[in-house]
């Protein structure tokens, strides 16, 4: 058991009342997500400072966690593994779209087209995420499949007018429905279990 494993569920086991509704084991979950997401906020905000793509990576994860939150998606093991390469990944493309040449608009056009299409098709397929919903609730998963197809479907109409006069806004828009998508795909939680264990081997978890 990990250190924010402990600290969320002496957290937990403090709050817990006669009253409340969820047990002790769904408030430390839902704590520990809470702890994790903010120290990987904190961590992600310092590194796009120092590299100067604040702008980027703000929006980006913005998008990103915004449908997330519908559908889930893969999990590192570890709240260090976690920190590693969830603010690698968010600040690497951020990075890489803050520093783009502008594109030519068909090439624009052809990227949004191709990268919200892929994603709508994973969504249809995959989303929401398997361990999203505990404990499963259909009715709730049918929902959360529908409100992320809208949301891709509004977002891809949007950002296709958008892209002429904000080229960057939309091309970053894209590019972090695309993410979230993948990370539902199945290729995502075989790659997550390599990363994770070229971590261990370096010594970095």
């Amino acid at each position: 058991m990990g250190w924010m494993e402990k600290t969320s569920k002496r957290i937990a086991r403090k709050i817990m009342s006669e009253d409340t509704i969820h047990t002790e084991e769904e408030l430390s979950h839902g704590i520990e997500i809470f702890l994790l997401n903010l120290l990987n906020v904190m961590f992600l905000f310092l590194v796009s400072i120092l590299l100067g793509i604040v702008g980027e990576v703000f929006l980006l994860t913005t998008i990103y966690f915004l449908h997330r939150l519908f559908t889930g998606g893969v999990h590192m093991s570890t709240p260090g593994s976690c920190l590693i390469v969830g603010t690698a990944t968010l600040s690497g493309a951020g990075y890489v779209m803050a520093h783009l040449p502008v594109l030519t608009t068909s090439l624009a056009y052809f990227w949004i087209v191709i990268s919200m299409g892929a994603a709508f098709l994973i969504n249809v397929k995959h989303a929401p995420a398997a361990h999203t919903y505990l404990p499963t609730n259909e009715r709730v998963r049918q929902i959360s499949k529908k409100v992320i197809l809208f949301l891709i479907t509004i977002g891809c109409t949007f950002i296709l007018f958008l892209v002429v006069y904000y080229q960057k806004i939309a091309l970053i828009y894209s590019l972090a429905v695309f993410l979230q998508s993948l990370h539902l795909h199945p290729v995502s939680y075989r790659m997550v279990a390599g990363l994770e264990q070229m971590l261990r081997k370096g010594g970095m978890l």
